[in-house]
């Protein structure tokens, strides 16, 4: 549960669509890894003004700690919640319980998850429990971890599911995008891709890099939103509508099914094609499932 400085592009644009204010929830404190001049730094290669100026007696080489650099960004109140008070959370609360403290329901103008739920096993309930907390008008921000982040917690998310949950219970899904980091890459340059419902399914088993991708998603809870609807999965569904329980797959035929098979029967020569085939459709496919909004280079 850390904000880097790779994760303030995505505020910083965040912040330009709609300006933070009001009340901040936290899910876990966070451990700041941005000074106050990187900060500053990246502020400036973001072209964006801080709301708020920090406080002029702070170094400029230590840790901003979590509610400075919020109420920097225009928060009035900053707020943490965490099932232990060991790390000084203001709100004491098992994210894994049905619902939410007595007392905090549509408390919030944002519920902030910096990857804290894929450390909760009981996701649904932790889904429920942010709408919950949201005012209405207010958002709920993720920003969690996906592919190759395997045993950093319970899980690791795919887009579909933050997509498919609030559309389902009427919340208001503003952006979802895949960010995309270098994998053991000190100062990495972040890639920013928009998410598109059903662009990835040609590259979902095995079609994406050895980078290091998260999921940032942002929803704004709207007026007679619910928090109890189980969704199906989206592809699923339109493959349903469509009658076609492939969705849209297509069968190969004609020359290149007569070729394919004249392949298939010289072993060594198909293996050489099926290598330089699966190369060439892979960058093409993803090239078709990834589309790029923003390309970052941040030094820490």
């Amino acid at each position: 549960m850390a904000i880097d400085a790779a994760d303030l592009p995505l505020l910083f644009g965040e912040a330009k669509r709609c300006p933070f204010a009001g009340s901040v929830l936290t899910l876990g404190r966070q451990d700041v890894t941005v000074t106050p001049a990187a900060l500053r730094r990246v502020a400036g290669q973001c072209g964006f003004d801080l709301p708020r100026p920090l406080p002029t007696d702070l170094p400029p080489d230590e840790r901003l700690d979590d509610g400075t650099l919020l109420r920097a960004l225009g928060f009035d109140e900053v707020d943490s919640m965490d099932v232990s008070d060991y790390e000084g959370a203001t709100v004491i609360h098992d994210l894994n319980a049905p619902a939410p403290p007595e007392g905090l329901e549509g408390r919030y103008d944002l519920v902030f998850d910096r990857g804290t739920a894929e450390h909760v096993f009981h996701l649904p309930n932790l889904l429920s429990t942010v709408v919950r907390l949201a005012k209405p008008g207010g958002r709920i921000m993720h920003l969690v971890p996906s592919s190759n982040h395997m045993d950093h917690g319970f899980y690791m998310f795919s887009p579909t599911l933050f997509h498919d949950y609030y559309r389902a219970n009427g919340l208001a899904v503003e952006q979802i995008r895949l960010v995309r980091h270098p994998f053991l890459q000190r100062d990495p340059v972040i890639e920013i891709y928009d998410y598109r419902p059903g662009a990835l399914v040609p590259i979902a088993h095995g079609g994406l890099d050895d980078g290091s991708y998260q999921i940032f998603c942002v929803a704004t809870r709207t007026e007679g939103a619910r928090h109890d609807q189980v969704p199906q999965q989206s592809f699923y569904v339109e493959a349903w509508k469509a009658g076609d329980a492939a969705a849209g797959v297509r069968r190969g035929g004609g020359l290149k099914a007569v070729l394919r098979a004249v392949l298939r029967g010289i072993p060594p020569l198909y293996r050489a094609f099926a290598a330089v085939s699966s190369r060439l459709k892979k960058r093409r496919y993803m090239r078709r499932a990834l589309v790029p909004i923003a390309r970052h280079r941040i030094e820490g």
